[in-house]
């Protein structure tokens, strides 16, 4: 019963909310000082879903742009004007940086000052923490702590995907580094017996020279 209550409190804090609250000032458009982005690893074919949220601003224009950091860049969410809270779901195509940017702009004929900005709260969720369980919850009638078994059940099978994925891994830099191992070996070996032809051909060159010079 203690180990059980110890992974229910490990996979609580694993399942936790990625929330990041932060202010954003307004600017003209294309100036950097009114653009924030945030980056994270994720890896291929992981459901990522979540909600932006920004206070009211007059005069202010909030858009969204969500990528990864392939070269041109795969667009995954987009919204330009962006008021009260929505909501992103999406899933990644490969193993890569997913980039999030934020753009402030103020509407022409205002100069940006410290007035005007607006309050942004991100929330990002991933795997199984991005699974809407309240449609599972209503298709498969589940009860409140079958919602959260459910909910858990995902987690360790995220964990032991991962686990299999880092073991993999593992094996893989394992062969890499036996083949690297092997390659010096065979590279000493055919060294060593270049050296010796080498040492072989001097001496018989030695000889010869000296032979020539009647010196010996």
């Amino acid at each position: 019963m203690k180990y059980c209550t110890i992974l229910a409190v490990f996979l609580t804090f694993v399942c936790s909310i990625k929330a990041i609250s932060f202010s954003l000032y307004a600017g003209q458009e294309g100036s950097p000082h009114a653009e924030r982005c945030f980056i994270q690893q994720i890896g291929a074919d992981i459901l990522v879903a979540g909600t932006v949220a920004v206070t009211e601003g007059e005069h202010q224009k909030i858009s969204v742009e969500i990528t990864d950091n392939t070269e041109g860049g795969s667009l995954y969410w987009k919204r330009l004007d962006v008021n009260d809270e929505v909501k992103f779901s999406f899933t990644t195509v490969k193993t890569d940086e997913v980039k999030i940017c934020f753009r402030n702009v103020l509407d022409n004929g205002f100069v940006p000052s410290d007035q005007y900005y607006r309050n942004v709260l991100l929330t990002v969720e991933t795997g199984p923490e991005a699974i809407d369980y309240t449609e599972v919850a209503k298709t498969e009638k589940l009860r409140p702590v079958e919602i959260e078994l459910r909910k858990l059940e995902g987690i360790v099978e995220k964990i032991v995907e991962d686990m299999e994925k880092i073991k993999q891994k593992e094996i893989d830099l394992r062969d890499t580094n036996e083949s690297i191992n092997e390659r010096v070996q065979w590279f000493s070996l055919w060294s060593i017996a270049f050296l010796v032809c080498l040492g072989l051909w001097q001496l018989y060159y030695l000889r010869r020279f000296f032979q020539t010079k009647k010196l010996i």
